[in-house]
């Protein structure tokens, strides 16, 4: 007789294998493949709306499996005919460096939001990255761990209103600055969510990350040749 010692971890790995089965038995079934990167999108979401709801173990899982499930078949499901339109994927934008600083921004994928990271010409010994988001004017941001890139919650605080907000994770000098590892987390990173409420209901900012890596170089070559020039 074999005897199994189950776990939370095991159980929830194996519901997490069932229901990538059952993602890819619906793509096959209705002929339309799914993209890899769609399908962890998904189960990122389905997670984050299960911890929304405060629901843990067991419940937990039983939620996110049927959320990834029932997003996978309307996904999957033939769709009548419509016009074809086409929106440029939001892309980070280097601004034309000035002598006071050097701007990278990027919108998010509804161009309702856009996050800039901005480093100063001045006389420190090293340079200061900071950070700022603005949304629309009725959006609030969580409270406690509102960034999420890649599905791993990030370090990342905000601080400020009224649709403006300063973002940092760490302090150097006196200053609020956004350190290096979360630079490297934002170049090589696909996805950033930013969530927060909008008249008392979940709404995320999304960003696009991909293809960020050479855009967020050429902003730290600007940011140390500005500085190195002074």
């Amino acid at each position: 007789m074999f005897c199994f010692n189950w776990d939370r971890h095991a159980a929830r790995t194996i519901a997490r294998a069932a229901t990538m089965v059952i993602v890819g038995w619906v793509g096959s079934a209705m002929a339309q493949p799914q993209d890899p990167m769609e399908v962890q999108r998904l189960i990122w979401r389905c997670d984050y709306l299960a911890r929304e709801l405060g629901l843990q173990g067991d419940a937990a899982i039983v939620h996110s499996n049927q959320c990834v499930e029932n997003g996978s078949r309307a996904r999957a499901r033939p769709r009548a005919a419509q016009p074809i339109t086409t929106r440029a994927r939001s892309k980070w934008q280097l601004a034309r460096p000035s002598q006071v600083q050097v701007d990278l921004r990027i919108k998010s994928n509804d161009a309702a939001f856009s996050f800039t990271l901005t480093c100063m010409m001045d006389a420190r010994p090293r340079p200061e990255i900071k950070g700022y988001l603005n949304g629309p004017a009725a959006w609030q941001p969580k409270a406690t761990d509102p960034f999420v890139i890649d599905g791993a919650i990030s370090r990342l605080e905000i601080d400020g209103a009224d649709s403006g907000y300063f973002v940092s994770d760490i302090v150097e000098n006196n200053s609020a600055v956004i350190s290096q590892q979360t630079m490297e987390a934002l170049s090589s990173g696909a996805t950033m969510l930013v969530n927060g409420l909008q008249t008392k209901r979940p709404r995320a900012a999304v960003f696009d990350l991909s293809n960020g890596a050479e855009a967020l170089a050429s902003f730290q070559n600007a940011c140390r040749a500005g500085r190195a020039a002074r």
